[in-house]
């Protein structure tokens, strides 16, 4: 028997230190050490990225670099001007137990970056050969960014484009300016944001469906879109298929979001003192009388379980709060949760012939709300089709559609003027619950946020376009875009009636008013563009024509309607309302209504000449 626990002793024994040695092998990091050259010159601020992770390092003046990380799978380096290089773990040279080496020596690359082809409009040109402000931001730099959509996602990527957020309700959308608020007002400063060559919304696009961003900031490089155009340019071009087998890609990200700078408030006993000091010195007499600021502070000790007392005139109801309340609320606290959970998933599948490609897409984005009482949530999903094809050597045709639906919902009494109101009304000895665990509006918001009704909103975009394109000889391309889009929204909010309880626990009517409103929008717009190119080169002079024609046409229409007088709380539906308020006495509904049409017409034209591409002249009509 002792035999047997002095062997079991040893194997204990054993394990451990296996598996101490295992946890300290898992422990020891991999460093990697060397060289960057071109030309046996060492090459200073060469990225060496960790493939798989966020670790990368730069190359010092003589060229060298250190880099350690848990795990080594591939390093990748890339420098501006040099044909980028990727090296994997085995192709490294291991000096010592965890130490390895890696020189390398990058070549110039045969298409500078200079060369890469940007979208201007109506067409494209190399960076080199532009003559105005653009900044441009591709797909990789929109990747995993943790925002709800494609405007937050440009956030600080382009120069001069300026995103501010103005509101906190997520039915608002970021505000976009380049280089600046415009002189003539706010709500003119906005610039035009075309997607695949339509107008657009940038808010309601899919951010993984992004190829790249085209932000044309001057004068000349959008006055080719008229008047429209004068507060610069946003074109946007999405992804397309890529010829080969069917290539299949799905992501998801999932994140919670917190509050951020929120208010510290006092405690009520300190707020009390306060404000009576405030009325002091403004020549009144205290608010909080002896009595009230003990029963404050016995409150906080937890000797007094109530938060407020009965109505000295009158002894069936509690007291209202601000006169007599003892509660001790930190209202932003009880009001707003200390985080939310936001989920967006994205399929995609691309591939095709030489001749056909494709590019099929789907996403869905969910993103809770903040408040803690009858929270609100905004939902997103989206489909997207992108068809191009070859028909044959001088005619091609690419045909696109895409469909979005946003859904937002949110208590009623979540108005714009709700923050602000919390800091101003919500002292903090108004009760939350009543003496007997009813929610209790003394007036406090925590009951109407509740109970008070719903906001629900959801609209749909549906994109069509076809796009055609002529080339009956070489540098001579004629191109037709055909869109169209429809724009529908429906709204409903309820505003029901609120009830107190009171001493006995029986409800009472708090607030006896309630209506339900319903509004409906539909929006048609058509757009056909038609221009035609010639490009030519006669040794080092260089020319590119363009001209075409463009037609809009919009047609709005919208319908709203109010109604007092919810008869059934569980179907707050116009057909259920009475028309009438609490009294029996008949309330005009508010009906409004209107109708809109715009359309407009123009010509444009570009010419584009450069000399040995050092010289360089473009005008735009």
């Amino acid at each position: 028997m002792k035999r047997k626990i002095v062997l079991t002793q040893r194997w204990l024994c054993s394990i451990c230190f296996l598996l101490l040695s295992l946890q300290q092998a898992y422990a020891q990091s991999i460093t990697v050490r060397g060289q960057v050259t071109e030309n046996n010159r060492p090459l200073a601020g060469v990225t060496v990225k960790n493939i798989g992770s966020t670790m990368q390092a730069q190359t010092d003046t003589q060229g060298k670099y250190t880099l350690s990380a848990a795990t080594v799978t591939a390093l990748e380096f890339t420098f501006l001007g040099y044909a980028k290089q990727r090296f994997e773990f085995s192709q490294l040279k291991q000096v010592s137990q965890g130490n390895y080496e890696l020189n390398v020596q990058l070549d110039a690359s045969e298409g500078d970056v200079l060369d890469e082809v940007v979208v201007v409009g109506f067409g494209s040109q190399k960076k080199t050969n532009l003559t105005g402000s653009v900044a441009v931001v591709d797909a990789k730099q929109l990747e995993n960014r943790p925002v709800r959509n494609a405007i937050q996602a440009l956030q600080g990527l382009a120069p001069g484009l300026n995103i501010s957020q103005n509101s906190g309700t997520m039915e608002t959308n970021p505000s976009i300016n380049i280089r600046g608020t415009g002189t003539i007002g706010t709500s003119s400063s906005a610039p035009l944001v075309l997607i695949d060559g339509s107008e657009g919304s940038l808010a309601a696009l899919n951010p993984q469906d992004i190829e790249s961003v085209s932000d044309l900031k001057d004068a000349g490089a959008a006055s080719i879109y008229g008047s429209r155009a004068a507060f610069g340019v946003i074109l946007v071009t999405t992804k397309s298929g890529k010829a080969g087998r069917t290539s299949v890609n799905y992501n998801n990200s999932f994140r919670m979001n917190a509050p951020t700078l929120m208010p510290k408030m006092m405690d009520s006993y300190t707020f009390a003192q306060y404000f009576n000091q405030a009325e002091v010195n403004a020549g009144g007499s205290p608010h909080f009388s002896a009595e009230h600021l003990q029963r404050i502070l016995d409150y906080q000790n937890g000797s007094l379980k109530n938060s407020t007392i009965v109505d000295p005139n009158n002894k069936l109801y509690w007291a209202e709060g601000y006169a007599y309340g003892n509660d001790n609320n930190d209202w932003f606290d009880v009001m707003y949760r200390d985080q939310a959970f936001a989920q967006e998933h994205n399929l995609s599948l691309n591939g095709g012939t030489e001749k056909t490609t494709y590019y099929l897409s789907g996403n869905f984005m969910k993103q809770q709300g903040l408040m803690a009482f009858n929270t609100d949530h905004y939902d997103r999903y989206s489909v997207a089709a992108k068809i191009n094809s070859k028909v044959s050597d001088i005619f091609q045709v690419n045909y696109n559609a895409r469909l979005v639906r946003e859904d937002y919902d949110r208590p009623a009494a979540l108005t714009n003027s709700f923050y602000d109101d919390l800091g101003r009304q919500g002292w903090p000895t108004l009760p939350l619950y009543d003496p007997n665990g009813y929610l209790f509006s003394s007036p406090s918001p925590a009951l109407a946020m509740k109970e008070g009704g719903q906001d629900k909103s959801s609209k749909d975009y549906i994109y069509q376009q076809l796009q055609l394109i002529l080339e009956p000889i070489k540098g001579w391309r004629t191109t037709g875009n055909f869109n169209y889009r429809t724009t529908t929204q429906f709204r409903h909010w309820d505003s029901q009636r609120l009830y107190n309880h009171d001493v006995n626990g029986d409800p009472y009517l708090y607030k006896n008013s309630s209506n339900v409103y319903e509004f409906g929008l539909k929006e048609n717009y058509y757009n056909i563009n038609i221009f035609s190119d010639y490009d030519k080169s006669w040794g080092d002079h260089h020319f590119k024509v363009m001209v075409g024609g463009q037609i809009e046409h919009t047609a709005y229409r919208n319908l709203g309607v109010q109604r007092d007088g919810i008869i059934i709380p569980d179907q707050p539906v116009l057909n259920l309302t009475s028309g009438t308020d609490i009294n029996g006495k008949a309330v005009v509904p508010s009906v409004s209504g209107e109708y809109q049409k715009w359309a407009t017409a123009g010509f444009f034209g570009r010419l584009n000449y450069n000399y040995a591409e050092k010289y360089l002249l473009e005008a735009n009509l």
